[in-house]
């Protein structure tokens, strides 16, 4: 009698699993930095630094970002219609106003600069969030990796064992 789920079908289930925690990407969109301009006095319409690590930006690395972070927890995600993006934005303007951690981040948004490494958010392509003049490398691209070992691990559970001769 054989006990157990056996070592194709553990791989199965922990590529499954794999895939649907996969980090996904940021929440924002390419329309959210001109939300900022508008709303916020930004002087150009900044790069994804505006609330997240790196550029463009991902679903992890936003909250470090005071911005990022008050957007964040205020639930604006991609399906956030823009009227909710510019009242969470407007609201930020207004704490800012008895808040000096805030008003440091509008201060310096106005001037084009990221209030927590003082880096220019203005240089580089104008046009949007994560904006490239070249294709991206997709040499870390490993979205695509938990799908293929959750297809290849589905296909050795669903297999049909051939009979052996002999």
């Amino acid at each position: 009698m054989r006990v157990g789920i056996g070592l194709g079908r553990g791989l199965s289930f922990l590529a499954a699993l794999v895939s649907c925690w996969w980090p996904g990407h940021a929440g924002a969109e390419p329309r959210f930095p001109p939300l900022l301009t508008d709303t916020l006095g930004v002087p150009c319409i900044p790069s994804c630094l505006a609330c997240h690590l790196t550029d463009p930006g991902d679903a992890t690395n936003w909250s470090t970002k005071p911005l990022g972070l008050y957007v964040g927890t205020h639930r604006i995600t991609k399906s956030s219609s823009d009227a909710d993006v510019v009242s969470v934005l407007r609201q930020f303007l207004a704490d800012a106003q008895s808040e000096p951690t805030k008003a440091d981040v509008v201060k310096a948004l106005r001037q084009g600069n990221d209030a927590w490494s003082g880096n220019n958010l203005c240089n580089g392509p104008t046009y949007g969030c994560g904006a490239h003049v070249a294709p991206a490398s997709t040499t870390h691209d490993f979205t695509v990796a938990p799908w293929l070992v959750a297809a290849l691990g589905a296909g050795a559970l669903f297999r049909r064992r051939r009979p052996r001769a002999g």
